[in-house]
């Protein structure tokens, strides 16, 4: 089943139905092709989001069906510069797919990395204060499991990411909102 972010698409379909997993040198120097970017986490003023990050995005849709979930995260892949702020620019990375619930461990939600590069638009990553909502690296319990890397997440830190994706989607249908007024405004 294909899984669609605006213009991205999580398997291709030759190989939907194949589950391969890289392995950690793959994955990390697929995530190493990043434009020479710094890969510190401390604070970078000439990029928005540096690789590594991961970063919660407004959910798409599954099968041309709008998405049940309150976010999707993406580990980027490739720097993304603050002249690159606009809703149409592109960002690279690649997945993390919720495990299955027999799979979850207690009190934490747990994600695993996929394969496959993709790019999704700016816009869909969702902000808070106009700012990407990067997962702070202390929220993150980082593992290796059944040849996959795999993330772990404090059940607090999810509800955190809930209230942050309900209020930047109430802030987009307001903005909305104000947009059609003030076309209407402007026919009048």
């Amino acid at each position: 089943m294909p899984i669609d972010q605006l213009d991205s698409t999580l398997f291709q379909p030759s190989d939907a139905n194949l589950r391969y997993y890289p392995s950690f040198q793959q994955l990390m120097s697929e995530l190493s092709t990043s434009d020479n970017v710094p890969t510190t986490t401390g604070l970078n003023e000439d990029y928005h989001l540096i690789p590594g990050d991961i970063v919660a995005v407004n959910p798409g849709t599954e099968d041309g069906i709008p998405s049940g979930d309150k976010w999707w995260l993406l580990q980027v892949s490739r720097g993304l510069p603050t002249s690159k702020t606009s809703n149409g620019c592109h960002v690279s990375g690649f997945w993390l797919e919720m495990l299955p619930s027999p799979q979850q461990p207690d009190h934490s939600c747990a994600l695993r990395l996929q394969r496959g590069n993709i790019r999704i638009y700016y816009g869909s990553i969702i902000k808070t204060c106009g700012k990407p909502t990067v997962i702070p690296v202390e929220q993150l319990n980082t593992g290796w499991e059944h040849g996959s890397v795999v993330y772990k997440l404090s059940d607090d830190y999810v509800r955190h990411l809930d209230k942050v994706s309900e209020e930047f989607r109430m802030t987009f249908v307001f903005q909305m909102k104000v947009q059609v007024v003030r076309r209407v405004k402007m026919k009048m």
